[in-house]
């Protein structure tokens, strides 16, 4: 399949993209629709599933929107299991917020083993397949059509939006200039902001706020998409939780309530990458609101005062977030109030 996929790329500029409020068809009525995000547990990787069922009790999914799968291996032993699991029989819109092995590296995999709706498409930064018979170009500020219904009793009370606020240096239309320094891969990242009624979260991939490693320095995209963002109820934390990401005036403009990170222990690389870092921990906990973090794999927090030690939730593997959009959300068996 990534024969025939590849054949049929196309080069888009994606600066701002926005899901239109979804409302599909088979909503029950009287019944409130639920969104489920889904972090699967992919090592020192990301795989994000987000569902939107029915909120019957048979939960038929109305919208599945997936971005990143982890390496090869992660996509065949943990994501798709996990998105039969969920009761995905087809995906909707699958997205590589950039091109590095422990995001994108099993695409094809999962793209072979689950089919397309037909409703979506596949996008990479650069990429989307396939191509749409008007040349399938996206503007600046374009709505993707997910399925809106003409029948308004059949719109969900809460509706799904899904904005892609960075790509490629860009936010929100407003390129990257390179006198504000050098690029790399992870600060390509596309970043998301998804609002269910009350309900916000963020993912982006692994964007960088201008923190430096023990080799280089980030650029700070962090900081422009905290000013289009603001106050989110959930944040997925960048770049698995890396010093070079999650800087001070991202996360005081975002101010999560919980924030969940993907890395796990990997003797691989722990001796360089230290995922998540005790700094970013740190500042996390010094969110006034915050009231967990939790993490797929484990957490050094030797640093954390005893009060911060027990924000942190390590070694939950797959991490879900269910929410209606009012008044309180879920993760995993945990229920937190929603941010007024």
């Amino acid at each position: 399949m990534g024969t025939m996929l590849s054949r049929r790329v196309l080069k888009v500029v994606l600066f701002l993209c926005v899901l239109a409020p979804v409302g599909l068809s088979g909503q029950t009525q009287g019944v409130a629709p639920v969104l489920k995000i889904i972090h699967f547990s992919v090592g020192n990787g990301d795989s994000t599933l987000l569902v939107l069922d029915d909120g019957s009790n048979s939960h038929k999914p109305m919208l599945s929107f997936f971005i990143d799968v982890g390496s090869r291996l992660m996509a065949a032993n943990v994501v798709i299991p996990g998105i039969r699991a969920a009761g995905i029989e087809g995906l909707d819109y699958v997205i590589a917020t950039h091109k590095d092995l422990d995001h994108a590296g099993g695409l094809y995999k999962v793209l072979e083993a689950i089919p397309m709706t037909g409703r979506g498409y596949v996008y990479e930064r650069d990429q989307k397949w396939p191509i749409t018979k008007d040349g399938g170009l996206l503007k600046a500020g374009m709505p993707l059509p997910v399925g809106l219904e003409k029948d308004s009793s059949q719109i969900p009370k809460n509706k799904l939006e899904i904005k892609c606020v960075a790509v490629d240096g860009n936010v929100s239309g407003v390129p990257w200039d390179s006198h504000m320094g050098v690029l790399d891969e992870n600060a390509r990242s596309m970043a998301f902001l998804v609002i269910f009624g009350k309900f916000r979260y963020f993912i982006g991939g692994d964007l960088t706020g201008g923190g430096t490693s023990a080799w280089q320095a980030s650029a700070d995209i962090e900081s422009r998409v905290a000013r289009e963002v603001g106050r989110v109820t959930v944040l997925r934390v960048n770049h698995h939780g890396s010093v070079t990401s999650s800087n001070s005036a991202f996360l005081g403009a975002l101010q999560p309530v919980v924030a969940v990170v993907s890395a796990s222990p990997d003797v691989k690389t722990d001796s360089l990458f230290h995922w998540p870092s005790e700094t970013v921990l740190m500042r996390l906990s010094r969110i006034p609101q915050l009231r967990a973090i939790y993490v797929t794999g484990s957490a050094e927090a030797s640093k954390l005062s005893d009060e911060d030690k027990k924000k942190i939730h390590g070694g939950k593997g797959n991490i879900t977030v269910t929410t209606t959009g009012d008044d309180n959300f879920q993760v995993n068996e945990d229920t937190y109030p929603l941010a007024k």
